[in-house]
């Protein structure tokens, strides 16, 4: 598959059509993604506990080798550790800068004059960074461990 530069912008917009209607529009030039199929899997991760996060990542790792007709087991063990590894370094990253960043916080509302107020927050930063860093761990270990794998798999042959 040829990238054009443009490829990681359209690709997001592109994972937003269905694929039905790209098929149907675009007969001639409609390429099967895999991705159009496996996003799901991602999205229902997002908030979840760490074993329904294992048993998505892994259903989802599953589904995706089979659509594209590849040994399912590699990418089943680098998703179960990718998440555990994962969600391992972001509760801990969200742990250590909520600590520090709202240590004294109550949920409050806080007027603004006019009889209009509003919910004080706590800051999100702890969130976003734990996010950020638990879905680096977890695709990092995810390929680390398919490498791994599919090299000691090619060693045996």
């Amino acid at each position: 598959m040829d990238q054009h530069p443009t490829y990681l912008a359209t690709s997001a917009y592109e994972a937003e059509r269905p694929v039905a209607y790209r098929q149907y529009v675009d007969e001639e030039h409609a390429e099967f993604k895999v991705s159009d199929y496996i996003c799901p899997a991602g999205a229902l991760t997002a908030g979840a506990s760490l074993w329904p996060g294992v048993m998505i990542n892994t259903g989802g790792a599953v589904v995706g080798s089979v659509i594209k007709g590849e040994n399912q087991n590699s990418s089943m063990a680098g998703a179960a550790l990718g998440t555990l590894v994962g969600y391992g370094i972001g509760s801990e990253a969200e742990g250590a800068l909520n600590g520090r960043l709202n240590p004294w916080y109550r949920s409050e509302w806080v007027g603004l004059g006019f009889g209009i107020s509003r919910y004080s927050s706590p800051s999100n930063l702890p969130w976003f960074t734990g996010a950020g860093l638990g879905a680096f761990g977890s695709e990092s270990t995810n390929a680390a461990v398919n490498i791994l794998l599919k090299n000691w798999s090619q060693r045996e042959k």
